[in-house]
């Protein structure tokens, strides 16, 4: 008696760029297998009337829904995985070119800071002179202030002399 053909693949695989339909029928032959592994594990090979058993419970619509189903799920997975691990390696390579380029901008800084020493220091001393000056020059005015008067002090360090008014 020659085996009957299941035409499970034309139900599963709707046309020749059906990769969800190729999927799913992978998974039928894989359950395929697995059931006759099974039989087979238990001291028999399997009979024409079990597979064709198995062949009427796989061919039912719920069944066939059951595989493609199970196929899409399994390629979605697939998807998000490789994207993710794309997205991952995007990250990773973002993440090194921004620490080089900060590395490359704190280098530079470095080398700028590092190369004028000499004419930060000679400018710090002059401000610092500055200020010590201007501190001095409060100071004396203040204790002059104090002994003479404000207005005569003032008259006295900037040469103006004050116009009296005659009645």
């Amino acid at each position: 008696m020659s085996k009957p053909y299941n035409f499970i693949y034309e139900k599963l695989v709707q046309g020749p760029d059906d990769l969800s339909g190729l999927v799913a029928y992978g998974l039928y032959k894989r359950e395929k297998i697995e059931f006759i592994e099974q039989i087979r594990a238990e001291g028999s090979e399997a009979s024409d009337e079990q597979v064709k058993d198995f062949h009427r419970v796989s061919n039912t619509p719920a069944r066939i829904q059951s595989y493609r189903s199970e196929a899409e799920s399994l390629m979605t997975q697939m998807m998000v995985n490789l994207l993710q691990n794309r997205a991952d390696e995007i990250q990773a390579l973002y993440d090194k070119q921004l620490s080089d380029a900060l590395q490359l901008h704190v280098d530079t800084v470095d080398r700028l800071t590092k190369g004028n020493k000499f004419w930060t220091g000679v400018w710090q001393n002059v401000a610092a002179s500055l200020i010590a000056a201007i501190i001095v020059t409060l100071f004396v005015f203040t204790i002059i202030a104090s002994k003479h008067g404000f207005s005569d002090t003032i008259a006295d360090w900037s040469g103006y002399q004050p116009k009296q008014i005659v009645k």
